[in-house]
């Protein structure tokens, strides 16, 4: 099964490991922040493909489970920030490994989009009772 997962720039800078095409990785995911900042940060079309937030700062539970997968692609993301609190999307170039260092110069380097074929899925939510 194949995640698309977003990795925030900030993360990998923080204490992230860096990763390459080809990598077998172990992630702690958590459900996608959806809304206007990462529409407008990857695009409308691009932010609706992503499955997973990678997360290892907080926000889920100490018992989360780690997914295992081999990331397949790697698109570092770019945006112009214009205004208070909006972004225009730039552009996601296509790069071979990550380490939070993808800079490009009149761009702000927000993060990473990652498609991760997983070896075993995150279980289900329960629905509502």
């Amino acid at each position: 099964m194949r995640y698309v997962v977003w990795v925030d720039a900030w993360q990998m800078q923080c204490c992230g490991e860096p990763f390459a095409v080809g990598d077998r990785v172990g992630w702690t995911l958590r459900d996608l922040p959806r809304g206007r900042v990462l529409d407008d940060v990857v695009g409308p079309e691009v932010a609706a493909r992503l499955t997973h937030a990678e997360e290892h700062h907080g926000g889920v539970a100490e018992d989360a489970p780690v997914v295992h997968g081999t990331v397949r692609a790697i698109r570092a993301a770019h945006a112009t920030f214009v205004r208070e609190s909006h972004w225009v999307p730039g552009e996601l170039r296509t790069v071979r490994s990550a380490d939070g260092t993808d800079d490009v110069p009149g761009l702000a380097f927000n993060g990473y989009v990652v498609d991760l074929d997983v070896e075993a899925p995150l279980p289900e939510a329960p629905g509502p009772a």
